[in-house]
């Protein structure tokens, strides 16, 4: 998402009975929302805990907004600011521009989120996003993985965690790298 003062989130429903909804198709509605304030962001990352979806902001200091439960169609909705992920830290040992979260997603059990920057990966647990508490976290220097320009990121409930690469220009692959997180609870 470039730098803006709201968004459009789609959100879908099935029409017909439960057993004919594989064949019927689905009508899509937009639904928008703004940062409060006026305030005008760069975003990129989007993930949902305990059912709601949040917004992370791609700049300094990175923040998290959750977007309302209920959003009609038609109407403006106001994003509601639940905390900053402290990314500042990390800019002893980089360039700034490396630090920005490029990417979050919450695992299929729902219990865990992975945020992650270019160079760093931050595992939060899910209850504490939805209690905007950001200071509790679990931290992963990724530069060992020499990634021309981490991007991605996904989270399996027992701890497998995908990082994906853009290729870094001139023809070159990209990177899909694997690591393996002892995640307190996983696999239970």
């Amino acid at each position: 998402m470039a730098a803006a003062r709201s968004a459009t989130t789609w959100s879908s429903t099935a029409r017909g009975s439960p057993r004919s909804r594989t064949r019927n198709r689905r009508r899509w509605r937009p639904a928008n929302a703004a940062y409060p304030s006026d305030e005008d962001h760069e975003a990129e990352a989007l993930f949902v805990a305990d059912g709601q979806l949040y917004l992370i902001t791609k700049g300094h200091p990175s923040l998290v907004f959750r977007f309302p439960r209920r959003m009609e169609a038609g109407t403006l909705a106001t994003l509601e600011r639940a905390g900053e992920v402290p990314t500042e830290q990390f800019q002893q040992t980089t360039i700034r521009r490396q630090t920005r979260i490029t990417d979050a997603e919450s695992s299929p059990d729902g219990k865990w989120v992975a945020m992650r920057t270019n160079k760093e990966l931050l595992l939060y647990r899910a209850a504490d996003i939805v209690a905007s508490r950001f200071d509790m976290f679990w931290h992963f220097d990724l530069s060992s993985l020499d990634e021309p320009q981490g991007e991605g990121v996904a989270i399996t409930n027992d701890g497998d965690v995908y990082l994906a690469s853009e290729g870094g220009g001139h023809g070159l692959p990209g990177l899909l790298a694997h690591l393996k997180c002892a995640l307190p609870g996983a696999g239970s």
